[in-house]
């Protein structure tokens, strides 16, 4: 059986590369219903359609999570990395373009 936090991270990437699958095809029927010179019952097929589209493929869906350790909060939109990852790889000098602060 899977850890706990490789689940997570499993479920994450799922949601994610859904999101990336479904993105083009959502964006068109949203641009479908907001235009208003497309007859009502083809604005109405597009809001069908979207309602069809699967609820885990939107963008509200997956959560910024370390790539390392799988942890939701306080994760650094730059690297992907929770704050103890990156003060760990930091201190390594594993991240280019950051040191350790010095007086």
């Amino acid at each position: 059986m899977l850890e706990r936090q490789v689940q997570w991270k499993l479920l994450d990437n799922y949601r994610r590369q859904n999101f990336i699958r479904f993105e083009l095809k959502r964006l068109v029927l949203k641009s479908l219903l907001k235009n208003q010179s497309i007859p009502l019952s083809n604005r109405y097929m597009a809001s069908l359609q979207l309602s069809l589209l699967p609820s885990i493929s939107g963008a509200t869906k997956h959560r910024n999570r370390c790539v390392e350790s799988g942890r939701k909060w306080n994760v650094l939109k730059k690297t992907q990395y929770s704050r103890f990852i990156f003060r760990r790889e930091s201190y390594k000098g594993s991240l280019p373009g950051v040191s350790r602060m010095s007086w």
